[in-house]
């Protein structure tokens, strides 16, 4: 990993721009949901409407500029994305090695000229881009896209002005009118939802079902009335409750909800049109594992990891042989018999930045998200990370950009320095510059892939955004330690 990396895109400044100009818009919408009267059905279509045109809106403005960019605009426009998410890299480093014993002033100085210029590349780009393409997406277009039985399962975190922060839920079939129920306060939700991923992390812990039934009795029972004849949900999660499994959760009866209904996610219902226009992939499967985390070019022992080439410092860090992933591949080749396999020192980063749109991307390996509290140690056999010194949790980073350089794959030479294959570290920064057009499933078969900063109205950043940004259709990712067996 270098941070040498296009298609960070609009992320950072895109994102917030958004979600400043609609925010009070949404929140006002949906809170008048709340109140009864004569005009209620009108005000809940009105306040799903409104949840609709804003939540992942910006998400998809920016995967839309990107496709545009690569596709359209040429050579030039290509260079200029590249250049600046190397300053928004090279500014990482910066926030995150802090002054040292730099004088603040000169350390500000740097910093500030290095927002200057991603702020004039910014201005660039955004003329080469064009006019971003219309995006009103309504309710009426959003139910004929669901499927025949299924039921659309949005959630929304708003502010109410009389009421505080609060999660609202929004029920739409293929036929008939939305439902709106309004599920509470946002803390008792989302404190619920931290005590069962802790419990479900926890092996030797017997509190699951407990801890599964404390939340569902705040998300489900509430709209059980409205969504349990429906054997088939889609799921719009928002904020942290996009770390929820809900297959975990149960119904009012006690039983599992992935025992009685069929389960899928979309970051937000607005994109379920889209789905109708996917572009195909051009290249045949590509399933990546067992990589040789020891590769160097001359056989020698791998040399430490220079702590200038990584976002967050890494040095400590080793990763054991995932002897396991090898056998996983050759059972996924099996059902994709024109694979293209990459093991051992072919599985470099290297060879996973030159892909090009593969229908499918199977990569099986470790895994890492270093959040606020730095590295956690994996265990033996498992596809987390092991290291001999922890290097700090990356701090005073750019909004966006801590979860994007936290989060990443090991591949050959993770271990040490390859400088022909890359330094072996794919980041989600790094993935969000992968050629995914068309890809129909991206799988990461290693630990807490899934993981990233959660952010209201825009799903997890991490690699669940990166790999958006980079096109692929469907992703499976991991909210667990993965053992490798």
């Amino acid at each position: 990993m270098r941070l040498r990396v296009g298609w960070l895109g609009a992320l950072l400044l895109l994102c917030g721009a958004a979600r400043a100009e609609s925010p009070s818009a949404l929140d006002l919408a949906v809170a008048a949901n709340r109140g009864p009267g004569p005009d209620l059905d009108a005000r809940t279509q009105d306040g799903l409407a409104a949840v609709l045109r804003d939540k992942g809106r910006a998400r998809e403005r920016v995967a839309q500029r990107i496709a545009r960019l690569r596709f359209e605009r040429g050579g030039g426009a290509h260079a200029r994305l590249t250049d600046r998410a190397d300053l928004q890299g090279r500014l990482a480093i910066l926030s995150i090695r802090g002054p040292g014993e730099t004088p603040s002033a000169l350390f500000e100085r740097r910093r500030a000229f290095l927002r200057t210029q991603i702020a004039w590349l910014t201005q660039l780009i955004d003329r080469e881009a064009g006019p971003d393409a219309p995006d009103v997406v309504d309710v009426a277009q959003v139910q004929a896209a669901l499927p025949e039985g299924a039921a659309l399962f949005e959630l929304a975190s708003y502010h109410a002005p009389d009421a505080g922060r609060r999660y609202a839920a929004y029920v739409l079939e293929r036929t008939g009118a939305p439902v709106f129920v309004d599920l509470g306060p946002a803390e008792p939700i989302e404190v619920a939802a931290d005590h069962l991923r802790a419990a479900a992390r926890d092996a030797g812990r017997s509190d699951v079902p407990q801890q599964a039934r404390a939340l569902a009795d705040l998300l489900i029972a509430p709209v059980w009335p409205s969504l349990g004849r429906t054997k088939r949900w889609i799921i719009a999660p928002d904020g942290p409750l996009h770390l929820v499994p809900f297959e975990m959760l149960v119904d009012p009866e006690g039983r599992w909800l992935d025992d009685e209904v069929t389960l899928s996610y979309v970051s937000a219902g607005r994109g379920l049109p889209a789905l109708a226009d996917r572009v195909e992939a051009g290249g045949p499967p590509v399933i990546v594992a067992d990589p040789s985390f020891d590769l160097t070019p001359d056989g020698e022992a791998p040399a430490p990891r220079a702590d200038d080439r990584v976002g967050v410092d890494l040095s400590g860090l080793r990763f054991p042989r995932l002897p396991a992933t090898a056998h996983e591949a050759a059972a996924v080749a099996a059902w994709l018999p024109h694979a293209r396999t990459l093991l051992g020192a072919a599985a470099t980063e290297a060879a996973v930045k030159g892909l090009r749109a593969p229908v499918v991307l199977h990569l099986a390996t470790h895994g890492y998200f270093l959040g606020a509290a730095g590295p956690a140690a994996g265990q033996p056999g498992e596809r987390g990370m092991h290291f001999a010194g922890a290097g700090p949790a990356p701090e005073a980073l750019e909004p966006g950009l801590a979860a994007l350089v936290s989060a990443g794959l090991a591949l050959a030479g993770a271990n040490g320095s390859n400088a022909a294959a890359g330094d072996g570290i794919l980041t989600a920064l790094e993935a969000s510059a992968l050629d995914l057009q068309g890809t129909g499933l991206v799988v990461l078969s290693a630990c807490e892939t899934g993981l990233g900063q959660p952010e209201v109205g825009e799903g997890v950043v991490g690699f669940r955004q990166a790999l958006a940004f980079a096109g692929a259709q469907s992703q499976i990712l991991t909210l667990w330690k993965v053992d490798d067996a």
